[in-house]
């Protein structure tokens, strides 16, 4: 896998984002952890500034990695960005007639689920943060799902190709925040013009000022234990 990172800078606040590329049979790792560079001072504007990656590498394979990989707490508990009451309008004093209300019944029912499994948080893998924010993809083959700050692969009859690892055992090696930060809220996606899997997650949210980075990992092909 390709891993790289780029400097973001947006509302006068740094930001630095890491950009990886993940490959089908490896995921990107560099072969030594470096410290995140210094982003430039930040510019008194409003408008996004990004540029070239920083950073970037290949990785050996997922499987390697997660075989070394910490497979510690994943929960993550999450606050709303608004904690105050939601006040909801007041319904209006006599009711309205809705015209377009459906008055008959509609067509059969949608059909049941070919293949159900217990993916992360259920059965085989406990998750207790709140909200688990689920993510998953499906590729040819497998099935990659993400929660929270946990990522596992899956077979399409359900059977764990890659039991549940901590989501920054993608950028091992690669060093910086993408590597020694675990924020969780992954996202995957299968592109399935060029057969790749793309994950992404941020990094050093939890700094006041930054830099905040975006990593994303592309693998090398259709196999997402791979490169």
């Amino acid at each position: 896998m390709s891993r790289s990172r780029r400097r973001h800078r947006r509302g006068g606040a740094a930001a630095l984002t890491a950009i990886l590329t993940a490959v089908p049979a490896l995921w990107f790792a560099a072969p030594t952890a470096q410290a995140d560079p210094a982003p430039h001072a930040a510019a008194a504007h409003h408008s996004a500034d990004t540029g070239p990656a920083v950073r970037h590498d290949t990785s050996p394979t997922l499987r390697s990695m997660a075989a070394h990989a910490h497979h510690g707490h994943h929960g993550k508990r999450q606050q709303d960005d608004d904690p105050g009451e939601t006040r909801l309008p007041h319904p209006p004093a006599s009711p309205i007639p809705d015209p377009v209300v459906q008055s008959s019944p509609g067509g059969p029912s949608a059909p049941s689920t070919g293949t159900n499994f217990e993916g992360i948080g259920a059965g085989n893998y406990s998750i207790t943060g709140v909200p688990p924010d689920p993510n998953s993809a499906v590729g040819s083959s497998q099935i990659v799902e993400t929660v929270n700050t946990a990522y596992a692969v899956y077979s399409k009859t359900g059977a764990t190709v890659l039991a549940p690892t901590d989501t920054s055992t993608l950028w091992s090696g690669f060093g910086g925040s993408c590597q020694s930060t675990n924020d969780g809220d992954a996202v995957v996606r299968w592109d399935t013009l060029a057969g790749r899997w793309v994950v992404t997650q941020f990094a050093n949210v939890s700094s006041s000022s930054g830099p905040y980075y975006e990593c994303v990992a592309v693998s090398t092909g259709a196999d997402a234990t791979g490169s």
